[in-house]
């Protein structure tokens, strides 16, 4: 697909919402409520009534009426706030169209803070832990230690004899004997086992890709309001980016970016491992992350593309970008004629 630019952008949102003054979008979903809201049954008939479906959508289509005002006015204190300030946004779009271009984008959003830091959820460590705490349990694991010591004991045994009791006999003692062991180490030890298999679940997931790695960590493709801090590592912008962005210190930024350009001080997966020790009581283990997320140059990092952004209610303006512009044509002409765009 063909790249675009937040020229265009801003162009395609400006024109998008002229059409929507004249003919608002009604959202599918409200279409079906309104479809479904018409239906009735009266005497054991399917009635339908399509002016009560009408009077629905005309609802509808006020709602987007009222929204396109909203983000209007958010737009002109955005205007005003980012004007006070001598920034001259690159485009201002709806909240909503900039998420789902972002989303379409393959993009991740953050909110970094005062110092760069920003929050991945643990909701990741809490799957792990679980399924670890499955694996480790007794009836999970005896069986399986029962069965493997018992295959060695009777090979041990046929190796030894060709006598068909004995060959039994070293069976049922192998099994017994791997019952008992199986017990003594999941039951007596479980939550050695159990941080055990969480951390071999986090040094497979180590082996996965940069982009299923963040994916996973930020399953929506932002940081959340919670959850464990770590230093967020992006080029250092060019100047006059770097400038516009000393103007807009103290406004609430956002950067969008894609996949490739996201380092972080240390590995996340090494957070979690700290996490998880701290709550076990482990001895906690560090390992370090290259800087440049292994790029040949800092130059070819540097072509990556951060986007800056800030807000107001509906509205978000972009104020800064560098590097390659990620974001296709196709993906902004789909967002802003649909119904995502307020």
């Amino acid at each position: 697909m063909a790249k675009t630019n937040l020229a265009y952008v801003d162009q395609a949102t400006n024109d998008a919402l002229k059409r929507q003054q004249q003919d608002p979008t009604i959202p599918s979903e409200m279409k079906r409520r309104a479809t479904e809201a018409a239906k009735s049954i009266i005497a054991g008939f399917a009635i339908y009534d399509g002016a009560k479906e009408s009077g629905i959508l005309e609802q509808a289509k006020e709602i987007r009426r009222q929204d396109l005002a909203n983000f209007r006015h958010n737009r002109k204190k955005l205007q005003k706030t980012l004007g006070e300030r001598s920034i001259t946004p690159l485009a201002i779009v709806p909240k909503s169209a900039w998420g789902r271009i972002c989303s379409e984008s393959g993009l991740f959003t953050f909110s970094p803070d005062s110092e760069g830091r920003i929050l991945i959820s643990t909701g990741v460590l809490d799957t792990i832990v679980s399924r670890a705490r499955v694996l480790s349990r007794p009836e999970k694991c005896v069986p399986w230690v029962t069965g493997a010591f018992a295959l060695v004991f009777t090979g041990a045994v046929l190796s030894l004899t060709d006598d068909p009791f004995l060959r039994f006999i070293g069976t049922v003692v192998g099994s017994v004997l791997g019952f008992f062991i199986g017990l003594w180490l999941f039951e007596k030890k479980e939550a050695l086992w159990t941080s055990r298999f969480v951390r071999l679940q986090l040094f497979f997931a180590s082996k996965w890709s940069h982009e299923r790695m963040l994916r996973t960590l930020f399953p929506k493709g932002t940081d959340g309001v919670d959850g464990l801090s770590v230093q967020l590592m992006l080029p250092t912008p060019p100047a006059e980016v770097a400038a516009t962005l000393r103007k807009a210190e103290g406004l609430p930024l956002k950067v969008a970016t894609v996949a490739e350009a996201i380092s972080f001080a240390e590995n996340p997966l090494e957070v979690l491992r700290r996490e998880h020790d701290r709550r076990t009581d482990v001895e906690r283990q560090e390992q370090a992350k290259k800087l440049y997320r292994g790029y040949s140059s800092y130059e070819e990092w540097l072509e990556k593309c951060p986007i800056v952004t800030t807000e107001h209610g509906s509205a978000v303006a972009v104020i800064a970008q560098f590097g390659d512009f990620p974001i296709e044509k196709e993906v902004v002409d789909r967002v802003v004629n649909s119904e995502f765009l307020l």
